[in-house]
């Protein structure tokens, strides 16, 4: 039986959709059809943020991605959604938290069977939707060049007294510069600015105050000749400018002594109905956090390491 999975970097459960569940996919797992399947029919609860959930039950059956066994693990059969209705299922690589006796996730899983021997996960996306997806260790073409190789430490996601193991896969911007002059004396350091990158968004989330500062610095000499605006497209906070700011300098994301680098004719996307071009970073009015989106991931492989607690990013 095969199913399309969505990758989950924050959550450490892998679950698929259950026969004779309300979720609406028309594929769904049916016990019936497999010889191997263990059932465990303890209910499980399942929590995401922003209040979503699963309510299924564990088993264990063989895996296969492609046509490729990679190994007899634990999952969940969902049997409720309130808000994944259209999902055939969730593959989580996240954290396992210790309390969890059970190992969900793919990771660890292969990691306690030996079946990998580095807990580490990496994505990569192209301009076709297509991509790379790997498991157990570091493509070689990065290992064999590593000057070119950033990364940061993970940090751990604190929601009021508890602390979560690097949940969201956080790292600390320390600062940002403009253009390919890069000194000290010309990065604006911040102090707990944490970004946080999710790999099935396919996108990475900063503070508002980023987005104050890009208005302040970046866009202020545009924005003075009339030729950008600060504007509202669906609801969002964007920058849109009359034409073609050709002398845009690239931004670049400060992570400790490593800078990732954001070229400006990514930077902008054309609108045919509006004739303007549209920044396209996003703040969410009344939200704290602003999306960077696909200009980051697609241009760099992300490499999540729970093994050394690391982010890593590899143009």
């Amino acid at each position: 039986q095969c199913f399309k999975m969505v990758i989950q970097g924050s959550t450490f459960y892998m679950w698929l959709a259950e026969i004779n569940s309300d979720l609406t996919v028309s594929t769904k797992f049916d016990s019936s059809r497999s010889k191997t399947i263990e059932r465990n029919r303890t209910e499980l609860l399942l929590e995401y943020e922003d209040d979503k959930s699963i309510t299924g039950y564990s088993v264990k059956d063989d895996i296969y991605i492609g046509d490729q066994k990679i190994f007899r693990g634990n999952f969940i059969l969902a049997t409720r959604s309130d808000s994944f209705s259209e999902t055939e299922g969730m593959i989580g690589l996240g954290y396992t938290p210790s309390s969890y006796e059970e190992k969900f996730s793919i990771i660890e899983q292969l990691y306690e069977q030996k079946i990998i021997f580095h807990k580490v996960f990496t994505q990569s996306f192209t301009t076709s939707n297509r991509g790379e997806l790997s498991f157990g260790k570091i493509p070689d073409y990065i290992v064999q060049d590593y000057k070119n190789y950033g990364r940061c430490n993970a940090l751990d996601k604190i929601e009021g007294d508890t602390r979560y193991k690097n949940r969201s896969w956080q790292c600390e911007l320390t600062g940002v510069f403009y253009g390919d002059k890069y000194s000290p004396s010309i990065v604006k350091t911040y102090s707990d600015t944490n970004v946080s990158f999710f790999s099935y968004r396919k996108r990475a989330l900063v503070p508002i105050t980023f987005f104050e500062y890009l208005e302040a610095t970046y866009f202020k000499n545009y924005i003075d000749k009339k030729m950008c605006e600060r504007t509202v497209v669906n609801r969002y906070d964007t920058f849109s400018c009359q034409q073609d700011i050709i002398d845009a300098p690239e931004v670049n994301l400060v992570f400790g002594d490593w800078a990732m680098k954001i070229p400006s004719d990514q930077l902008f996307k054309f609108r045919k109905k509006t004739n303007t071009y549209e920044f396209i970073f996003y703040h969410k009015k009344n939200y704290e956090k602003y999306s960077l989106g696909r200009p980051l991931v697609r241009n760099y492989h992300m490499v999540y390491d729970l093994q050394n607690e690391q982010i890593g990013f590899y143009p």
